[in-house]
């Protein structure tokens, strides 16, 4: 599986969806745990770790390579390489080529989880890394939480890795299920064997874009009210990864 992560990359299957993500899914479900990347660990590319005997229902583990990471090439990931280990932040800056492992790229580490094993706060190490440059860190939290995390990690490796947000905890099939979030696309469409209007409608959430389906007698009642930004909350099942909805509540702001 490792293998097929790194063929994976940067592609998209038939439906036009990550097959990164997809074969991360397929791990998952295999009893692989995806680790995310390390900034001692991980090598270039993805790295699997077989275990000996079951541990809490993982057969083995497949860490997250450097090359991975959103925006890195070749020659930042090498230069990374060469200096491990590292024990701060600092020691990566004082032992890399400022021109290969840059600022944005420093930052990208450490939202990623890459130095999670030498502090695990990281806007802690955001904060830190700014300030010693005398840039503005009064934006960033104190703290990093759960929301932080699955925002970093699906900026930079595709999807969440650390942490599961509520929608992704909750198993294919499981119905009489409610979000509430703004409307973030909302896409009608006429169906080719029936003729009649339906709606895809993409609901931002804390944690999450949910991909919905409105069917007809719903979509309907609510079209005319509609609109990108809108606070709503919706009930259904979730199905393929999408939230078929049977009820839609407006909230005014």
């Amino acid at each position: 599986m490792a293998a097929l992560l790194t063929i994976a990359e940067g592609k998209k299957d038939k439906n036009g969806d990550n097959k990164t993500v997809r074969y991360i899914k397929e791990c998952e479900q295999m009893g692989i745990r995806i680790l995310p990347p390390d900034i001692n660990k991980s090598k270039d590319s993805w790295t699997p770790i077989r275990y000996d005997e079951p541990k809490d229902g993982y057969i083995g583990e497949i860490r997250f390579g450097l090359s991975s990471i959103s925006g890195f090439s070749s020659k930042t990931v090498e230069n990374i390489l060469l200096g491990q280990p590292y024990d701060s932040v600092q020691e990566l800056i004082e032992k890399t080529d400022p021109s290969k492992v840059d600022r944005t790229k420093i930052i990208s580490l450490i939202k990623a989880g890459a130095f999670d094993s030498i502090d695990p706060n990281r806007n802690k190490l955001l904060r830190e890394f700014l300030k010693n440059r005398n840039e503005d860190y009064s934006e960033i939290p104190e703290r990093t939480n759960k929301s932080h995390i699955i925002q970093y990690e699906r900026e930079l490796l595709g999807m969440s890795i650390s942490v599961r947000s509520r929608w992704e905890t909750i198993e294919d099939g499981k119905e009489n299920i409610q979000f509430t979030g703004h409307l973030l696309r909302i896409d009608p469409f006429i169906a080719k064997k029936t003729g009649i209007e339906h709606c895809r409608i993409t609901l931002q959430t804390a944690e999450d874009e949910i991909q919905c389906m409105v069917f007809n007698r719903e979509w309907m009642q609510f079209k005319p009210y509609a609109i990108v930004g809108m606070k709503v909350t919706f009930k259904g099942k979730k199905s393929d990864d999408k939230l078929l909805v049977n009820y839609i509540q407006i909230h005014s702001e």
